[in-house]
């Protein structure tokens, strides 16, 4: 039953993918064929009406116009894609809003914004004011923040997500629909890029911020706290995984944290 579970998610899964391409080639072949039609179609109609008045169709000025309509569908499709960014951005912006009485919300959630160096000044404040270990500090504080968001993940997706954009609700996905959602939704909190290696019995997240947030003693702390957040969160998803081939998993162990060049924090996870 257990062979029979893992083939049917694979199965699943490997159709959404197959799926998603298809309506993404799709798209992209109808606006490239759009405007081939209409270079085509224009482009002809010159021909024919230059022929008809007996003059020579194959000029200058025929070759020119030709360059310019091909010119003007690789146009059309680049401002295609442009138009779908500018798009992906908006519907972000439309994530965050000031309701005017002091509340920053990401979504139907309560939020805070702090400059990186007013965060890292904290940081350092209290590592030397408490004379406490501030990585040691910043991984309890992991633990805490993914004990209050995890029981809530589900719900939050949901409200802010699949209600706007449709697809499954969180609780019907498998583990690794969860955590490509989870992931997707943290990356728009403005704490880095989660981009995820998913082995057999091994995560490896790498978190990426342009911005210097990892690039000193505090940001160091700060990758030691998103560690152990990622390894409550990715535990709770494995708990909550009770099919497919993950089923057997129960809990994410870290391995290793590095951080990179001051933008880049790479954490790996172990699977029990």
């Amino acid at each position: 039953m257990a062979t029979f579970a893992r083939l049917k998610d694979r199965t699943r899964t490997l159709w959404r993918w197959l799926k998603s391409k298809r309506d993404q080639l799709r798209d992209d072949t109808r606006a490239v064929t759009t405007a081939v039609f209409w270079s085509a179609l224009v482009t002809g109609g010159v021909i024919v009406a230059r022929n008809k008045a007996g003059m020579d169709w194959l000029t200058d000025e025929v070759i020119f116009f030709i360059f310019v309509l091909l010119y003007a569908s690789i146009l059309a499709v680049v401002s295609r894609a442009q138009v779908k960014s500018e798009r992906d951005k908006r519907d972000l912006e439309y994530s965050f809003h000031y309701d005017g009485g002091g509340a920053l919300y990401n979504g139907t959630q309560v939020n805070i914004a702090l400059r990186i160096s007013t965060l890292k000044a904290l940081l350092g404040a209290i590592s030397k004011n408490s004379g406490d270990d501030v990585k040691e500090a910043m991984r309890q504080a992991g633990k805490s923040a993914a004990a209050s968001f995890a029981p809530d993940l589900a719900s939050i997706y949901n409200d802010n997500v699949q209600r706007r954009h449709g697809g499954k609700l969180f609780e019907e996905m498998y583990f690794r629909e969860k955590l490509k959602s989870w992931s997707d939704y943290d990356t728009r909190t403005g704490w880095g890029s989660i981009h995820q290696e998913l082995k057999s019995n091994q995560l490896t997240l790498h978190i990426t911020h342009y911005k210097g947030l990892f690039d000193d003693m505090e940001g160091e702390a700060f990758a030691e706290f998103l560690a152990v957040y990622c390894e409550q969160i990715v535990t709770e998803l494995l708990q909550s995984d009770s099919e497919g081939d993950y089923a057997t998993y129960t809990s994410a162990e870290i391995e290793d944290v590095n951080t990179k060049k001051g933008d880049k924090a790479e954490i790996v996870l172990n699977f029990r």
